[in-house]
């Protein structure tokens, strides 16, 4: 929300630490709420003001509105995500294993 206001990620750990003037969206589908975060970036970075360092407040944020297709279940299209955040989870899960290996046979 202040800086370089628009990016955007799907945080898939417990415990992460975040700055100050970060905002969380979420929605009941995950696919919908991220890529329509990525489609709609600039005309959100569009309202951010400030010449120096640009700040998105809540005030403005409020006032965009995302257009939904009633006709489409974004659900559906979750096991995708679902699908990489658990690939995720396993190339965590091997590189720490790698770690472990490389600290008991090497270190």
């Amino acid at each position: 929300m202040t800086g370089e206001v628009g990016r955007c990620g799907i945080v898939d750990q417990d415990n992460c630490l975040l700055n100050q003037r970060v905002l969380k969206v979420s929605s009941a589908s995950t696919f919908f709420t991220f890529f329509s975060l990525l489609v709609y970036s600039d005309n959100i970075k569009s309202l951010a003001k400030g010449s120096v360092q640009q700040n998105l407040g809540l005030k403005e944020l409020s006032k965009f509105a995302i257009p939904v297709a009633s006709t489409v279940d974004y659900k559906e299209y979750d096991i995708v995500i679902d699908e990489l955040l658990s690939i995720s989870a396993i190339q965590r899960k091997l590189t720490e294993l790698k770690n472990l290996y490389l600290r008991k046979f090497f270190g």
